[in-house]
């Protein structure tokens, strides 16, 4: 998994725990209309993850492989109900 800085990383960007964080999985392009609503609140921090480094994700890997998240630095996950780009055999299309 690596960072959008394309440099491997073995954690995710840190935030500041008095926010709440959640991890947008498949998150594809950043246009404000991926995530959520009950995600939006100022209280709230948005991580970005997905495997197409071209919509600049916060981390840039698999849904199936979340090693670059540590156990408890996210409060909730967040994803899209499309999976047009999942594939049954793993990453590689």
């Amino acid at each position: 998994m690596q960072t959008d800085s394309g440099a491997a990383s073995g954690a995710a960007p840190t935030t500041s725990r008095a926010q709440l964080v959640v991890l947008h999985v498949g998150c594809g392009p950043r246009n404000g209309t991926g995530l959520h609503p009950a995600f939006s609140g100022p209280d709230w921090t948005e991580i970005r993850l997905d495997i197409d480094p071209a919509v600049e994700p916060d981390l840039v890997g698999s849904i199936t492989d979340l090693c670059a998240i540590s156990d408890g630095s996210v409060d909730a996950v967040c994803g899209a109900a499309d999976d047009s780009g999942a594939a049954p055999w793993g990453d590689d299309p």
